[in-house]
């Protein structure tokens, strides 16, 4: 009968005192960050904290559930980045029909009519490739958390006002380019 050890395979039940030694000819990297503490925390909530940390915050003012941030049935104006790394950007104005606030997976998503085609756009709230959020127009009688309902009812829309297509700026425009 063959023994484990004589076939080059390991014993199950075997302890390993040996530590593993990588031949001189393999480079090992140091460690470059200290390891996470996880006493009563998961993975996921320690992550979450860091990003936290990281996030910019007049983002987190501008989407902050009071009278001065934005809410559902608001006109946006989005500049982002259309590569990462690239210094070009593209525009995107459209109603905000829904805000899903998750923390740092906090997103919205925008609806608009381009040659007669309805267009929506999700934005994470804190990518790096948005480049800036503005407020064109704030939402007047809208009661609903989500506006799901404008997809089949396009004329509620999404009504530019004369002074917008003019290019003028509004005074919400004005108040949110202080901040």
């Amino acid at each position: 009968m063959l023994d484990a050890l004589d076939t080059g395979y390991p014993i199950r039940n075997a302890p390993v005192t040996e530590k593993y030694v990588p031949p001189p000819s393999i480079i090992v990297p140091e460690k470059q960050f200290p390891s996470p503490s996880l006493v009563g925390k998961n993975l996921m909530s320690l992550l979450t904290e860091e990003e936290i940390k990281r996030r910019p915050p007049e983002r987190e003012k501008l989407f902050a559930k009071n009278k001065d941030g934005v809410r559902v049935g608001d006109v946006l104006l989005v500049e982002s980045f259309t590569h990462q790394g690239s210094e070009s950007t593209t525009s995107f104005a459209g109603i905000c029909i829904a805000i899903r606030r998750q923390g740092v997976d906090t997103n919205f998503t925008l609806r608009n009519i381009i040659s007669k085609v309805g267009v929506e756009i999700r934005y994470s709230l804190f990518s790096p490739m948005i480049k800036d959020i503005k407020i064109l127009q704030r939402g007047e009688g809208f009661r609903r958390a989500k506006l799901y309902y404008l997809r089949n009812q396009p004329e509620k829309a999404f009504q530019m006002s004369s002074s917008l297509k003019k290019g003028q700026t509004s005074k919400v425009e004005v108040k949110a380019g202080k901040k």
